[in-house]
Parts: C-alpha cells; sequence; structure tokens
C-alpha cells in the first residue's frame, strides 16, 4: 500500500527485522557492574575495588547498597587507571544509617556521566571512619 507520494508503508512499518546494524554489536547498551564486598573494620583511607571497565565505557549511574557501617563513615565512588591516577564519580556520600542506598546527588552532575578513555578499575573509597558491614555496588555504564 503507498500513500499519495509513493511511500510504501508496508514495507516501511512492517514487524519483520531489518539488518541496520550486526546483531553481535553492543554498542551503546546499558549495562550494570553489579559487586558485593564485606567490609570487616576497614579503616578510612581504604579503597574497595567493585569492578573494571574498559575504554570506551560512560558510567552514567551508580547505587550503593550498605548496612549501617558505623558512625561518620562516607563512601564515594571513583576510577582510578594504572598509573594510580584516581577521579571521583561522585561526592563522598553518608553510609553511617542503617540500610542506606546511595545514589547521585545534585553535586554530582559536574561528574556524570563519567567517560572512560583507558582501562580502569572502579573503587569504592571509604572516609570518615572504620567501616564495618556488608556494601552492594550496581555501577550502571554503557560501551562504546
Amino acid at each position: 500500500m503507498a500513500d499519495v507520494y509513493g511511500v510504501n508503508y508496508n514495507s516501511e512499518y512492517v514487524a519483520s527485522p531489518k539488518a541496520r546494524s550486526a546483531s553481535s554489536s553492543t554498542g551503546g547498551e546499558k549495562r550494570i557492574l553489579s559487586d558485593s564486598k564485606v567490609l570487616a573494620s576497614d579503616a578510612a583511607g581504604t579503597d574497595v575495588l567493585v569492578g573494571k571497565l574498559w575504554s570506551g565505557c560512560v558510567i552514567s549511574d551508580f547505587r550503593i547498597f550498605s548496612d549501617d557501617l558505623g558512625t561518620g563513615v562516607t563512601l564515594q565512588v571513583a576510577i582510578r587507571d594504572k598509573e594510580g591516577n584516581e577521579t571521583a564519580v561522585s561526592t563522598a556520600m553518608d553510609a553511617a544509617s542503617a540500610a542506606a542506598v546511595l545514589v547521585p546527588v545534585a553535586a554530582d552532575i559536574s561528574t556524570l556521566p563519567a567517560a572512560v578513555d583507558e582501562n580502569v578499575d572502579v573503587i569504592v573509597k571509604i572516609a570518615g571512619g572504620t567501616a564495618t558491614g556488608t556494601i552492594k555496588t550496581d555501577i550502571t555504564y554503557s560501551d562504546a
């Protein structure tokens, strides 16, 4: 069927698959890097490795679920390259309350999304006190 301009709607809107890109292509799809760590009296200044990402990835969101980790404990998401240089992905957030769920806040607008231009470690930095408990992380990213 065609309209007065000659557009064949059956070939444009039919529900059959079209070869527009390779089926093995994964570029741009959202993925989640999940991890769980048990912290046993980890001191302030400790970096907890929660995953690795490769060049071309873009971190767009994160969630950190935690127990009551202790008085004054803060957590911050960062990436570290092979030379040891660290880039903060979030501001330091209070994790001392019971069953905290840490998510990006307005102050993180300048750091998210975070583009990764080389292979990096994704870390959670502990500060403010000794942390005891469990953290679960979900880092949302896409690859190029």
